[in-house]
C-alpha cells in the first residue's frame, strides 16, 4: 500500500508492505489520516513498481525475520529512495542510520512511529538521505562474482577480495 495526501492524490508518498495491516493504529496516531489516503495496491512489477519506489518519500522494511540480504532495501536505495528498516538480519548492513535512512529496533512500533513522523515532517532530511543513496556504489553481478568465486574455489580469502 502507499500513503498519499489529498492534495497530491496522484503522487505516491510512501510504500509499505503487509506490515501496515497489522499496525494501522501506528499510522493513525502519527499521521492525520483525515488528510491522508491509504491506497491498497496489488502486486506491481516492471516500470510501475520502479515508479512507485522512485517516487516514494521513503520505503519501509519492517522485517521481523533475519533476512540475510533483503533486496527491497537495495532496490530502494539503488533508486535513490531512503529506507527505514528494522535492526535485524542484514538490514543494518545495508542502511547507514542517519545517512541513507533510519534503523529501528525490531518489533518496536513506538520507535518506528517516531521515525515515520520525523521523516514525514522533515522532507529536507529525507532529501539528504536520498542524495546519499544516490552515491552508493554496490558491485554489479560481474564484480561481485569476481570477488566471491575465488573464496569458494580456494583462490582467495574474504580479506584479500574485500575493498
Amino acid at each position: 500500500c502507499r500513503f498519499i495526501t489529498k492534495e497530491e492524490n496522484n503522487i505516491p508518498k510512501q510504500y509499505f508492505d503487509d506490515f501496515i495491516y497489522e499496525n494501522i493504529e501506528i499510522y493513525d496516531s502519527i499521521l492525520d489520516l483525515d488528510q491522508i489516503f491509504i491506497e491498497i495496491l496489488e502486486d506491481k512489477t516492471g516500470k510501475e513498481l520502479d515508479t512507485l519506489i522512485r517516487e516514494a518519500r521513503f520505503s519501509l522494511c519492517p522485517s521481523e525475520v533475519h533476512e540475510n540480504c533483503p533486496f527491497s532495501v537495495m532496490e530502494s536505495e539503488e533508486r535513490g529512495t531512503p529506507v527505514v528498516g528494522a535492526r535485524v538480519g542484514g538490514v543494518p548492513e545495508l542502511i547507514e542510520d542517519e545517512v541513507t535512512g533510519r534503523l529501528f529496533d525490531r518489533k518496536d512500533s513506538d520507535g518506528l512511529a517516531k521515525i515515520i513522523k520525523e521523516l514525514w515532517n522533515n522532507p529536507q532530511k529525507v532529501e539528504g538521505f536520498r542524495n546519499e543513496c544516490k552515491k552508493l556504489n554496490r558491485d554489479n553481478l560481474q564484480e561481485y562474482s569476481s570477488k566471491i568465486v575465488p573464496i569458494y574455489t580456494g583462490g582467495g580469502t574474504a580479506d584479500s577480495t574485500s575493498q
